[in-house]
């Protein structure tokens, strides 16, 4: 394996890895299952943070979505893989209260001819550094309050990533995620 060459983990429907592909030929209009990540980090005021992908993105240029995404790689934690991507993309060099709170999430999407196809675990964190966002991986960011982030997809789909969007909805209905954020807003009282 090349190590200047970023592999993906291809992976069977119960997540048992199957193989490693160059990232550069997994995404295409037929792309294999594989390993992902989703994070979405917050502000100690409870605001979310967001990415505008940028252009020079193979998938979906120029959407807006999470904080984060990416892929592990092959035996690499997720906490790992989360740590390492914000640091790359966003300059993020800390992240507190980092945790999975939909470990089994899988999606399947399709835009301009390429699809997502990903076991991609949601994870939430904090953060109070600034940023400095990579122009090769992010072409703006916004702050923006949860419940302004979850009307806004309610109201009007397609504004995001469509795997943003359905791990919203996910994070929403699960009740580790409604603490964790009461723990943000508790710190504001």
């Amino acid at each position: 394996m090349n190590p200047t060459v970023e592999e993906i983990v291809l992976v069977d429907e119960q997540n048992t890895v199957l193989g490693t592909l160059p990232k550069s030929e997994v995404h295409t209009s037929h792309t294999p299952l594989h390993r992902g990540f989703s994070v979405f980090l917050f502000d100690q005021a409870g605001n979310v943070l967001l990415q505008q992908r940028s252009a020079y993105k193979q998938t979906w240029p120029l959407i807006w979505s999470g904080s984060c995404c990416g892929h592990p790689m092959l035996d690499e934690s997720l906490e790992h893989a989360i740590r390492r991507r914000t640091l790359f993309e966003l300059g993020i060099s800390e992240i507190t209260s980092l945790q999975e709170i939909l470990p089994h999430f899988r999606y399947q999407c399709v835009r301009n001819g390429i699809m997502e196809n990903e076991i991609c675990p949601v994870w939430v964190g904090t953060i109070s550094s600034a940023l400095s966002p990579n122009p090769q991986e992010v072409a703006a960011t916004l702050w923006k309050s949860w419940e302004d982030f979850s009307r806004t997809i309610s109201q009007h789909p397609g504004t995001y990533s469509e795997w943003c969007e359905l791990e919203v909805a996910a994070l929403n209905k699960e009740l580790p995620f409604n603490e964790y954020r009461k723990t943000l807003n508790s710190t504001q009282n």
